[in-house]
């Protein structure tokens, strides 16, 4: 079953995503900070590391800074409720980051699960759009 990663302070994301993840027969790990997060990166397997761009105390630039410095490939989906990364958030995903995607908050739950699955599963087939 593959397993998902993501970071976000948000609750009610994290809960989105678990639903998505469940329907999707995927496994998902949540962190609500940037420490859990590399607590469960150091414990877990994941296929896949989702992570929110502005969070307090370590946010999502600090975190692929650090990815970075550990020579993460894992894919990564950036996500974020902001329509843009800035210029440091772009040097660090084209500088070594296995980066994929970025999604704006608010989702659309079907083309949110169909990447989910593209990225995971990349020979399944994806739901068309509702």
């Amino acid at each position: 079953m593959p397993e998902i990663l993501l970071v976000d302070d948000d609750e009610g994301t994290r809960s989105l995503f678990v639903e998505i993840a469940n329907l999707a027969d995927f496994q998902i790990h949540t962190a609500s900070s940037g420490e859990e997060f590399f607590r469960l990166y150091d414990e877990q397997q994941p296929d896949l590391l989702i992570l929110d761009l502005v969070m307090p105390n370590m946010d999502g630039l600090e975190l692929m800074r650090k990815l970075l410095a550990l020579k993460c490939q894992l894919p990564l989906l950036v996500i974020s409720g902001y329509d843009y990364i800035n210029e440091e958030g772009l040097e660090l995903l084209s500088h070594g980051l296995n980066f994929k995607g970025f999604i704006k908050k608010p989702f659309n739950v079907v083309e949110l699960r169909n990447l989910l699955t593209e990225l995971v599963l990349p020979d399944e087939t994806v739901l068309p759009p509702a």
